[in-house]
């Protein structure tokens, strides 16, 4: 067996590098042209190496541009700069940094890295759909991105708020987040008709509510809830520290107040039979199994014919099943499964 030397396997690297760029035709013949094309075209996600870092939301992981890449391939002509602000605005409201807000713990379940994985996560879904012929009007599209955005804003603190912690709200965070983004519509001139339109699409990522009896105006707002609704669940599941995320999970219910599991190993018990009986229906059943368009997505846009967010929800429920054996009760074990540690998103 011949060992790579220390330059080959560089050339190695920078050869996968461009293999795993968004879009690269890996049918096509890769001469020297092909490649020095597809480089430059995405020049900005050539970080993009292995299959994890298309999931993974590191500590230094800034979706942005790939979020305005798949927006822009979406509405050709339309103007992608609302996406700049809107991403500048969002990590200035978590951080505190904000006009009227005090930001949020930076590490926590409902936390900046999670918003910007769903945000991420409704256009990959967005244009899953584009691929199967479901083609949402681009106004459709820009709303649907705002309210991933604002989903879970209810929980940060505003300079007015008497709690310590966000977590205080917890159980209302969804209409919390409904204000903050109409506040925010009005302050920034954007589409008023989104002002009524964002309440029934920041309610399906509510999981005390049945999205099939929201008052959806017409069926492309429909499409539009069930697609952040899914990118809610699939990117919170399918993130590689979700485990790790779950005893934080535990500490904001008991700030809040609510007292469904005992122990944090309850919730770790019981987080896997609450998703075959729950979130697995919800996403199939209740948003009609939306999130199969992923598969389309990365098939067409990474050549990769895979849901790779199914993928890695079964396979973080699995090992959870497993940890939960291992672990027998005891918390003080949970260490010996659980050895990841939380990134922060700044």
């Amino acid at each position: 067996m011949t060992i790579a030397s220390s330059d080959q396997r560089k050339k190695q690297t920078a050869f996968f590098s461009i293999l795993f760029l968004p879009g690269f035709p890996y049918n096509e013949r890769m001469n020297s042209a092909t490649m020095h094309q597809m480089a430059d075209r995405h020049n900005e996600a050539a970080n993009y190496t292995w299959l994890s870092d298309i999931l993974a939301g590191g500590p230094d992981w800034h979706p942005l541009a790939e979020i305005r890449r798949i927006y822009q391939a979406l509405a050709r002509e339309g103007d992608v700069s609302f996406l700049d602000r809107l991403y500048d605005d969002i990590t200035a409201m978590f951080a505190g940094k904000y006009p009227g807000f005090r930001g949020c713990v930076p590490c926590g379940y409902h936390d900046l890295r999670h918003t910007r994985n769903v945000a991420l996560a409704t256009v990959r879904l967005m244009h899953g759909l584009h691929c199967c012929g479901v083609h949402l009007p681009e106004d459709m599209m820009q709303l649907g991105m705002v309210c991933a955005f604002f989903h879970d804003t209810g929980m940060l603190l505003r300079d007015d708020d008497q709690a310590e912690t966000g977590t205080a709200y917890l159980k209302e965070h969804e209409q919390r987040s409904i204000a903050f983004m109409r506040e925010y519509l009005l302050k920034n001139d954007l589409c008023l008709e989104y002002y009524q339109s964002c309440e029934t699409i920041i309610n399906c990522t509510n999981l005390m509510i049945d999205p099939r009896e929201l008052p959806f105006s017409c069926y492309d707002q429909m499409m539009v809830g069930q697609v952040v609704g899914s990118a809610d669940i699939m990117a919170q599941m399918a993130d590689r520290y979700y485990l790790e995320s779950l005893p934080i999970l535990f500490k904001e219910f008991r700030s809040a107040g609510v007292d469904r599991y005992d122990t944090t190993m309850d919730l770790l018990a019981q987080t896997t039979s609450f998703y075959h009986e729950v979130i697995d229906k919800r996403l199939h059943t209740a948003f009609d199994n939306i999130g199969e368009a992923m598969r389309d997505h990365f098939r067409v846009w990474w050549n990769i014919d895979r849901n790779l967010y199914a993928e890695c929800i079964e396979n973080n429920v699995r090992y959870l099943e497993s940890c939960v054996v291992t672990c027998g009760g005891d918390e003080s074990r949970l260490g010996l499964c659980l050895r990841r540690k939380l990134p922060i998103a700044r």
